[in-house]
């Protein structure tokens, strides 16, 4: 018998090997025939690939989190982590910082990427590094574009307007609600009933609610009771 190496394949397929007539005699000069091919083996030079999704939320702040979807294509394996960041670069703009990658499950098929504590103001997006994936022969990804980025806003928004709507009690004028406007560059999505406290002399008003918002205004409504005089 014999061993054969067989080297140097480039493309993407199959290779097998035959052996050639007259290559073998059985010593009374009788010769082989052209055999059947061996068991094929797969060539692949293709490195495998990263797609994102798009960020689960589009806008993030300190305390929020943006979720990726990463689907992996012509990955035979990972060295990727279940609950590191390693094999993830963040890339941030403007003054945002300190974002943390976390990633979850990974596989060959894929995994989510987990990006959260970013301060500051601007965009982060994130890239797999070099590396994280081999496609069984030895061949690497290398560094992927950058994903979709999230917005970073870290700026609480700015009240520039209020108008009150008053309702009567004991014969006073008693505020029932505050449509208050915001600055163009308020993110809406993050006011909050939480972001209203009572800093005037109404001191037997309430907090109640707040309405969805409209353009770059809300309606607060109030309740409670009180010596309020119209102001």
């Amino acid at each position: 018998g014999a061993t054969v190496d067989v080297t140097g394949c480039t493309g993407d397929g199959t290779v097998a090997i035959r052996l050639e007539p007259a290559m073998l005699d059985n010593g009374a000069g009788t010769k082989n025939a052209f055999s059947a091919a061996s068991s094929s083996a797969t060539v692949n030079n293709t490195a495998p690939t990263v797609s994102f999704s798009a960020p689960s939320i589009s806008t993030i702040n300190s305390s929020s989190t943006a979720s990726y979807t990463l689907t992996f294509t012509g990955a035979d394996s990972t060295t990727l982590t279940n609950g590191t960041g390693t094999g993830i670069t963040l890339d941030m703009t403007g003054t945002v910082a300190n974002c943390a990658a976390t990633v979850n499950t990974p596989t060959a098929s894929g995994a989510t990427v987990d990006v959260t504590g970013c301060t500051g103001d601007g965009t982060v997006a994130i890239k797999l590094d070099a590396g994280t994936l081999d496609n069984g022969t030895g061949i690497p990804n290398v560094l992927s574009a950058a994903s979709d980025t999230a917005t970073v806003d870290n700026t609480a928004p700015i009240a520039t307007a209020f108008s009150k709507t008053t309702r009567s009690y004991s014969q006073q004028s008693f505020p029932s609600s505050v449509e208050v406007t915001f600055s163009d560059d308020a993110d809406m999505s993050t006011v909050a009933l939480a972001n209203f406290t009572n800093t005037g002399t109404c001191a037997g008003a309430t907090i109640d609610s707040i309405g969805a918002p409209v353009g770059q205004k809300v309606t607060v409504s109030l309740g409670g009771t009180g010596a309020c005089l119209d102001g």
